[in-house]
């Protein structure tokens, strides 16, 4: 008896930590002119006073939820969760689930350890989590992007430029 065993493909994660929303708008831009194949896409800051005064006037999100919507043609996973190493955070895309997912009746993103350890399963070294969660704790947004590894070297030079 022959049993088919679907071949998974191997992905890779590369990210870039941003100083200003505007930043990630232009990367984004770019990655939709690329047209990647299977590409997953998380960004993640701090909800500070700025953010939401902005919210509140309808800034922000709706800007984000427009440049996710024009990217992938889809409404984004968009949730919000406090985290004691960080503070009170958003998470845009993939990662949502991850974050959010229950550990004995809290989110894995408000455990203080939860977002070093999603980082981490992500393939991030721990140097770079160390320094992504400081930055987003200083208030920097983290763009992630998953795409295949044959795509990776292209995303890794639109990220980086």
């Amino acid at each position: 008896m022959m049993i088919n065993v679907p071949k998974t493909e191997q992905k890779r994660v590369t990210f870039k930590v941003y100083s200003q929303i505007k930043d990630i708008d232009k990367t984004l831009k770019t990655l939709r002119c690329n047209n990647f194949q299977n590409l997953e896409i998380s960004i993640l800051g701090i909800l500070d006073k700025r953010f939401a005064l902005e919210t509140e006037k309808g800034h922000k999100i709706p800007y984000m939820e427009n440049l996710w919507i024009d990217l992938t043609g889809a409404r984004p996973d968009i949730d919000f969760l406090y985290n004691p190493e960080i503070g009170n955070i958003f998470i845009i895309g993939f990662l949502v689930p991850t974050f959010l997912h229950e550990v004995e009746g809290k989110s894995l993103g408000a455990i203080s350890i939860g977002p070093y350890d999603i980082f981490r399963g992500l393939g991030i070294s721990l140097y770079q989590t160390n320094r992504i969660i400081k930055a987003l704790a200083e208030g920097s947004y983290l763009l992630i992007v998953r795409g295949n590894l044959y795509e990776s070297n292209i995303l890794e030079d639109i990220i980086n430029e």
